[in-house]
């Protein structure tokens, strides 16, 4: 549906929202209305013709469609039940802690506002995103899970989804379109960020920031952890928040969370280069960055991430770390 795409948020986000994708808003910045007009027409054909097929159900993917407003979904949905005979929600729902650590770490690589000293922007705010849904659909029709990895079949959410709808999927063709970021590779572009782009970020400096996030699946490592004292003060102002939530969901989303080694406890510690982070740059780059045993300065890391942008720009592959003979 939708051209096959493995997460249809941006398309039903430009349909019902009128939200064009950020990767797109450079190039269709001097589009006219009727352009506009016309694009979203063809996307909403798009969606109708993927109920042509002989098939018993179909599965929409949109992770960001908790965005829609009421009146929004409230159209989604007519349209949707126009093609089938039953419209269902389905989602999984995080703990607040993991939610937050996960809402954190998408901003930084997605280029949206990411300040560790302020993490009110990735408050979960369960009830106003996920109360739309039970009104635009119906309660009776909006399923949620808890986001519970360790008991997922096979421990991954695509096969536990498909084995709850009894769908046969072969592992092998799971596509992974949404690739974590090591605690090391977050660090690098936190301070890239907070040195190289200090101004609001504009398109092409969000661009820039994904690109760089798309080159980090090799710099493998922990995931970054938010220490539980930093935590703590903001679950303590969504107890409401997360008593509706677990009384919506029959499942407990307050767990406090645990202390876990190297948990981020301060911005400075996310400003300041780790030495796996500045070795791997410098692999990238094709030289040691700095003596064996010494450190380098935010400042300087944030300029040799500029350097590396501009030679993935130019399509330079990473070149090997030259070796003295």
């Amino acid at each position: 549906m939708l051209a096959k795409q493995t997460n249809c948020s941006a398309a039903l986000m430009e349909i019902y929202a009128g939200e064009i994708p950020q990767r797109e808003r450079a190039k269709r910045a001097l589009w006219t209305a009727d352009e506009h007009a016309a694009r979203k027409a063809q996307l909403l054909k798009q969606l109708r013709n993927g109920f042509s097929g002989d098939f018993d159900r179909f599965v929409l993917s949109g992770e960001q469609l908790h965005n829609l407003t009421l009146e929004q979904l409230t159209a989604l949905q007519k349209e949707l039940a126009s093609h089938v005979d039953e419209v269902r929600v389905l989602a999984y729902v995080r703990e607040a802690a993991s939610w937050m650590e996960s809402a954190f770490q998408q901003r930084v690589k997605t280029g949206d506002v990411a300040d560790f000293n302020n993490l009110r922007r990735v408050l979960p705010e369960y009830r106003s995103k996920l109360e739309r849904f039970d009104k635009a659909f119906g309660r009776d029709k909006v399923t949620l899970w808890k986001f519970e990895p360790a008991t997922f079949v096979g421990k991954d959410v695509v096969l536990d989804f498909c084995s709850k709808l009894g769908f046969e999927f072969d592992p092998g063709q799971i596509v992974l379109d949404n690739e974590g970021v090591s605690r090391d590779g977050v660090g690098l572009l936190y301070l890239y960020r907070h040195y190289a782009k200090p101004a609001k970020m504009t398109a092409q400096d969000k661009q820039d920031v994904r690109l760089l996030m798309r080159q980090m699946g090799s710099l493998s490592g922990d995931k970054m952890r938010i220490a539980p004292k930093v935590l703590a003060p903001y679950l303590a102002d969504i107890a409401a928040d997360m008593a509706w939530m677990e009384g919506r969901l029959g499942a407990i989303v307050s767990t406090p969370p645990t202390a876990k080694p190297g948990a981020i406890a301060t911005e400075a510690e996310l400003l300041t280069p780790t030495q796996k982070g500045v070795a791997w740059l410098g692999e990238q780059l094709g030289r040691q960055l700095v003596a064996d045993g010494a450190s380098a300065s935010g400042e300087q890391v944030a300029a040799w991430m500029e350097e590396w942008l501009k030679l993935l720009k130019l399509g330079v592959p990473s070149r090997p770390v030259k070796t003295a003979p």
